[in-house]
């Protein structure tokens, strides 16, 4: 009764408890496996560890052969026979026969140079492709296990709990037989009560909670080495019927018991079942021979009854371990994938260079290649540096064809019809409302006439912004902005990860993108040149008002923030040269000086700017035209000091072959070795230098998109704030009779601060991205690109395709051009997107200065208000706005 109940405690255990991941790591993997397709694979152990006797002896003893790190896999079945491609691969008559190899850190992953075997589960595997189609196999079962598995009625939990009670019932019979009649119906009495209490407590709900609150009383952390010792106890109690008979087969009947339960303890099930089935089958049909040739001495008859019983319990134990081998072997618990593994499937799924490969580049990149994957190693770090070349250009074509007027631009073509509209709403609400004659009417005539005077600049006002906001800045564009611009972010964002991903299994190097940082660097020096000429031409020019000073402002913040950039651009050259040391010190000097420009500007509070301030800042913009200057006098002599694409460096080569040697474990004295090691020093470094030139390339396409991204919210922003202005505007010139001068005064200043204020920002950035010099740069970066990819693909002298071209400077002066703050209109875009996600991130400015004068009061003087961000919308984006009306 004891071992019945063990026995049932046990199965409904291991139905409502998953096995660790412990034991399920123990079961081989051999067998045989089918796919969906019908295609069936024979999976068996290979190599000098494998002599042909081992072949059947592995699947009954673990000890022999477990996790075979050679393993040999034959397909047949349905898809041999109707010619189907072999996992994926592209030969038209593929191989029926895979060798594989245990990959080294991995426990549960094979692979050759064709395909890549993983055990997901002991019941189920998936053999990967060098296309990258995945087969998943489940394991074959049994004829009988196929029987039992789906049975409602003859399930594996009531073979395990009832197979005892039934063997029990046979013996009683044949002692029946025998004529011990009074035994067997003990016998009997004790098996049927056995069935009933089994019955009833299947049935019960309370018992799975009575079995868990049993389990968990010893000590968790010995729990499981308890359970194990309490589980061989159990596995021995057959034996003591034998031991009890005294005869020499009933010795030899317990001692297979007690064999068998070692053996399933030590996890060799297969050879348990043998032992344990035939062992107890033999004893068994011996005491039934004796017993029924020898029916005289009562006393041998008792012992032979004693021996029978103890070699059928032996034998039904032998079932009960079969049983639970077929359950270990169908488990399908999902296994911890290896990290190895897993990285590479990432890998292959960003570059598509082949599951094969990118085990090897993954290898590399951890330093354990095998000699094995020599030559798929070199391929992948040549398809890894194609791949990631061949990304970077496509990017910065997508880029250009956006920004630039490509093909399907969604970008606008100019600025000039967003400075059209934004020019009109600041001519429209800073235009004189003559108050003061409305303020002298003497009669009602005369007040009508100012009346009608007012509201026609109030319509003019609300048709420019009504222009704006459902022109340049309508809904259908923006959305297109903001979907143009978010592709491209995703785009420099899975480049970055790409980037990421190879420089931490190949490495990178420094100098292979300076002179892409050198061209960016000559980007932001002629952006500082152009915009300080322009804001020193117009403060020149004289007859500034609050309004030139508020655009002039921002350009300042501008050139600070181009400044900046380049600061963080000089990081990136680690050549020393006192030019390169000189054009830092400019730097440094140009931030100084546009920190010093911001600061006069924003303390300017009198309507008409004093000279000497105004010089202050012209002084200024002069040592920042001085420093772009030194940056562009240096750009010639940097770039001759730079390595052109191709040229590396014979110590990036060493370095590069003192980090293989490491890595891998290729013989180094065979001619083959010698030959893998020079071909895959030289991918290593042509790797290396195409990360760190797309590197480069890529840091300067996130720089351009973050600006484009500043434009986008700042043209939300001015949708947001312009049509509470417009609502405000068209509900004053409905009243406007009975409003005073002052209420619509203030209604004038809150729509000069809107349109003074993320328009501007939009209209400045806009023109900012629309400028020459930066398609010029983006141009140069792309041809970069294209120079190197050619040096993949063709493996020729670099320098001999690399023909003489004029310098940046002359480029730049020949094509930039001063940009307008008004330019003519143009045709409105009628593309749609329907979108409705925005960006909300708008670079952080300083606070705006005071407005203080109206761009066109000649009879009254009006008094800004400080335009700052007082509202709490505008708080989070740093941008000056009108106080709510």
């Amino acid at each position: 009764a004891a071992l019945q109940m063990a026995k049932i405690m046990e199965a409904l255990e291991k139905s409502a408890k998953r096995m660790d991941n412990k034991a399920i790591l123990d079961i081989p993997l051999v067998g045989k496996f089918v796919s969906d397709d019908g295609d069936l694979v024979k999976i068996k152990g290979a190599g000098k560890d494998m002599v042909p006797w081992r072949g059947p002896i592995s699947q009954l003893c673990k000890c022999v052969n477990h996790h075979a790190p050679h393993l040999k896999l034959k397909r047949s079945g349905k898809a041999q026979r109707e010619g189907k491609r072999c996992f994926g691969l592209r030969s038209t008559v593929p191989p029926d026969i895979f060798k594989v190899k245990l990959i080294d850190t991995c426990k549960n992953a094979w692979d050759n140079d064709d395909i890549v075997l993983k055990k997901l589960s002991n019941n189920d595997i998936a053999i990967c492709g060098m296309s990258g189609d995945v087969t998943v196999f489940h394991r074959k079962p049994i004829f009988w296990w196929r029987i039992i598995d789906g049975s409602k009625v003859c399930s594996r939990a009531a073979i395990r709990m009832y197979a005892p009670m039934i063997c029990l019932l046979g013996v009683a019979f044949l002692i029946a037989y025998s004529g011990e009649v009074m035994l067997a119906a003990m016998l009997i009495v004790i098996a049927l009560a056995a069935v009933g209490l089994l019955a009833i407590a299947s049935r019960m709900a309370c018992t799975k909670d009575v079995i868990n609150i049993i389990h968990d009383l010893p000590p968790k952390r010995g729990r499981e080495k308890f359970w194990g010792v309490v589980k061989t106890v159990v596995g021995c109690l057959p034996a003591a019927p034998a031991f009890l008979a005294g005869t020499t087969v009933g010795y030899l009947a317990g001692g297979l018991a007690m064999v068998g339960t070692l053996l399933s303890a030590r996890k060799a099930y297969g050879l348990a079942t043998v032992t344990e089935g035939f062992g107890g089958l033999a004893i068994s049909a011996f005491a039934i021979y004796m017993k029924a040739t020898d029916t005289s001495n009562t006393a041998a008859a008792a012992k032979l009854t004693a021996t029978l019983m103890g070699g059928a319990m032996v034998a039904v134990k032998a079932l009960d371990t079969q049983i639970e081998t077929q359950e270990r072997l169908h488990n399908k618990k999902e296994l911890m994938v290896d990290d190895l593994v897993r990285s590479a499937e990432d890998t292959n799924s960003a570059t598509g260079m082949g599951i094969c490969n990118a085990v090897a580049l993954e290898a590399f990149g951890i330093g354990h290649v095998e000699s094995r994957m020599s030559d798929r190693l070199i391929h992948a770090i040549k398809v890894a540096a194609s791949g990631l070349v061949l990304r970077g250009k496509m990017t910065i074509s997508s880029f250009q064809d956006e920004i630039y007027h490509g093909s399907g631009a969604r970008w606008p073509k100019s600025p000039d019809q967003l400075g059209f509209a934004v020019g009109r709403a600041i001519d429209a609400a800073s235009r004189d409302l003559c108050l003061s004659d409305l303020a002298a009417a003497k009669n009602k005539f005369q007040r009508e006439e100012a009346e009608q005077e007012l509201r026609a600049k109030f319509d003019e006002l609300e048709d420019s912004l009504k222009q704006m906001l459902n022109g340049a800045l309508a809904s259908k564009p923006v959305n297109r902005y903001k979907a143009c611009i978010r592709e491209l972010r995703t785009s420099s964002t899975e480049l970055a990860s790409d980037l990421k991903r190879l420089a931490e299994r190949l490495g990178q190097s420094d100098t292979a993108g300076h002179r892409a940082f050198v061209q960016v660097l000559g980007l932001y020096a002629s952006m500082m040149t152009t915009t300080a000429q322009y804001v020193m031409d117009e403060i020149s020019s004289g007859g500034l008002n609050a309004v030139d000073l508020r655009i002039l402002y921002v350009k300042v913040q501008q050139m600070q923030m181009q400044a900046a950039r380049t600061s963080e651009v000089m990081k990136h050259l680690s050549a020393e040269s006192s030019e390169l040391r000189d054009a830092k010190s400019a730097v440094v000097h140009m931030q100084e000086a546009l920190r010093a420009a911001i600061g006069v500007l924003q303390g300017i509070s009198s309507p008409t700017p004093p000279e000497h301030e105004l010089k202050a800042v012209i002084h200024s913009l002069r040592e920042v035209i001085e420093g772009s200057s030194t940056i562009m006098q240096v750009y010639d002599l940097v770039c001759e000091e730079t390595p052109r694409h191709g040229e590396f460096d014979e110590s990036n080569r060493v370095a590069a072959e003192s980090d293989i040697r490491r890595r891998t474990s290729v013989i180094e004295g065979r001619k083959s070795g010698m030959k893998f090691f020079d071909d895959s020093s030289r991918a290593l470094s042509v790797a290396r230098a195409a990360v760190g030139l797309v590197s480069a390339v890529n840091v300067e396409i996130m720089a351009a998109v973050e600006r484009t991204e500043r434009v986008v919210a700042a043209m939300v922003e001015s949708r947001r704030q312009g049509y509470r202005i417009l609502h405000l505007v068209q509900q004053t010139r409905e009243v406007l009779g009975t409003l005073s001068s002052h209420q619509i005064r203030k209604v004038q200043h809150q729509a000069i601060e809107y349109t003074l204020g993320a328009p501007v920002l939009a209209l400045l950035g806009l023109q900012e991205t629309s400028m020459e010099v930066g398609k010029l740069t983006m141009t140069g970066l792309l041809d970069d690109l294209q120079k190197f990819s050619g040096l993949l693909d063709t493996r020729v002298d670099p320098r001999l395709s690399e023909a003489p071209k004029p310098g940046l400077c002359a480029r730049i002066c020949a094509k930039c051009k001063k940009s307008r703050v008004h330019p003519a209109p143009e045709s409105e875009d009628e593309d749609e997107d329907d979108d409705d996600e925005m960006p909300t991130s708008i670079t952080n400015l300083h606070p705006l200065p005071e407005l203080r004068e109206s761009a066109c009061a000649e009879s009254e003087e009006i008094d800004y208000p400080v335009i700052s961000p007082s509202d709490p919308a505008l708080k989070s984006k740093g941008m000056g706005g009108g106080s709510t009306p």
